[in-house]
C-alpha cells in the first residue's frame, strides 16, 4: 500500500460527495468476513479525486488486520510483472505470489493504463479476474471508467467476470483536489 494509504482510516473519509457510496462501503467492511469468504469484490468507478483509491486501501487494511495477505497495484505495474514473468523466473514468482496468491487484490487505475499493447493487457487483465474468481479470491478495482465501459475497454468477458464477482459503486461530484490548493 503507498505510504499516503497505510495510515488511512476509514473515518478520515468526511468528503460529503462520498457520503452514499461511504454508507454502501461501511456496510461492506461490517460483513468483511463473509464478504472474503465468498470471494465478493468492489468496482469502484467514476469521477477522479473523490477519494476511491482511499476506499480500497482501508478495505484492503481491514482485510490484513483480519489475518488476510493482501496486495496494492496498478493495472500498469501489474502487467509489468504479468509480462515481465515471461523471461524473468523471479518476476514470475513475484506476480504468482502477490497477484495470484494474495487474499485479497486492490488493482488501482483501470483504465489509465499505457495503450501500446491493449490487446495483451486486456488478456492479462482478463487472466488475472478469471483465475482469482475461480478461487474466490476477493478483489478491488478502482476506475475512472464507467462500469458498463468496462465491456468496450477489456471485452465481454471481464465484464462478465466483474459482475458476478464485485459490487459496483459509483462516486459522483467535483474533484475535491481541486479546491484543496485554492485560496
Amino acid at each position: 500500500i503507498a505510504p499516503k494509504y497505510r495510515d488511512f482510516t476509514f473515518a478520515q473519509i468526511t468528503h460529503p460527495q462520498t457520503a452514499a457510496v461511504r454508507a454502501k462501503i461501511g456496510n461492506y467492511i461490517a460483513n468483511i468476513e463473509e464478504n472474503l469468504e465468498e470471494g465478493k469484490g468492489l468496482f469502484l468507478y467514476g469521477s477522479t479525486g473523490l477519494a476511491k483509491t482511499g476506499i480500497a486501501s482501508v478495505v484492503l487494511m481491514e482485510a490484513i488486520h483480519r489475518g488476510r495477505s493482501g496486495y496494492f497495484v496498478t493495472l500498469n505495474s501489474l502487467f509489468d510483472l504479468y509480462a515481465g514473468g515471461w523471461k524473468d523466473e523471479d518476476v514470475k514468482q513475484q506476480y504468482e505470489d502477490f497477484i495470484l496468491g494474495t487474499d485479497v487484490l486492490v488493482i488501482d487505475e483501470v483504465g489509465n493504463e499505457t495503450k501500446t499493447n491493449n490487446m495483451l493487457v486486456s488478456a492479462c487483465f482478463n487472466d488475472v479476474l478469471r483465475r482469482r474468481f475461480n478461487n474466490l479470491q476477493t478483489t478491488i478495482i478502482t476506475s475512472n471508467l464507467y462500469f458498463k465501459k468496462i465491456k468496450d475497454v477489456y471485452g465481454e468477458e471481464v465484464h462478465s467476470i466483474l459482475s458476478e464477482s464485485t459490487t459496483q459503486h459509483e462516486f459522483k461530484g467535483i474533484d475535491y483536489r481541486q479546491g484543496m490548493n485554492q485560496s
